[in-house]
């Protein structure tokens, strides 16, 4: 008779052990990888999807851009530079874009000078519109900047990264970039037909 007591105070205690570590594992907190993925998918679900509209530059040069955005012209007294936009929204972010004349020979040269100067934490090669280009992450807080340089005037788009809206514009700007005049269309084929491979230069930032 005691044994059979025993047995069952024994098989008692094994069940209650047994609901006690489901309910802690039903109703424990969430772990920090839980938070990190939900905030991933805040940010891309705050990405809107919106319509575009088109920007075309008596300099030589049409995009697309959000229709939400307001591009402003900036910089117009200044000679050497054919074109510089800011383009905004609600708010204090923006992107610009620039053309402007250069005495830097080439991307190889016009990279040296800006790594002396900057933090840069990533660079690809990319294009705009045929003309061979680099996409660069730098600073703090972090810019992306994309840069092309023919016929000694250098076209540079930048903005704020910020892995979502931004992001994006810069990207799909850069992507719909068309020159208009047939110098910058003949000058990129040139410049394609005589190699337009760019040798990036490494830099580690501790």
């Amino acid at each position: 008779m005691k044994s059979k007591k025993s047995k069952l105070i024994v098989l008692g205690l094994l069940t209650l052990s047994v609901l006690a570590a489901a309910g802690w594992l039903l109703f424990k907190p969430q772990t920090q990888d839980s938070f990190s993925q939900k905030e991933i998918s805040i940010k891309q679900a705050d990405i809107p999807d919106v319509n575009t509209a088109l920007y075309e530059d008596w300099s030589g040069f049409k995009f697309t851009y959000p229709d939400i955005l307001t591009v402003k012209e900036v910089e117009l007294d200044n000679p050497n530079i054919y074109s510089s936009l800011e383009i905004s929204g609600g708010d204090a972010k923006r992107l610009n874009v620039k053309v402007a004349d250069t005495q830097i020979g080439g991307l190889i040269d016009w990279q040296k000078t800006f790594n002396q100067q900057n933090s840069v934490r990533k660079i690809d090669q990319t294009t705009l519109a045929d003309l061979p280009a680099l996409k660069l992450q730098y600073g703090a807080p972090e810019m992306i900047l994309t840069v092309a340089i023919d016929n000694g005037i250098i076209y540079q788009i930048e903005s704020l990264a910020d892995d979502g809206f931004w992001n994006r514009t810069h990207e799909d700007l850069v992507a719909s970039w068309q020159f208009t005049n047939t110098g910058g269309a003949a000058s990129a084929e040139a410049t394609a037909s005589q190699g337009g491979a760019i040798t990036l230069i490494e830099e580690t930032v501790e």
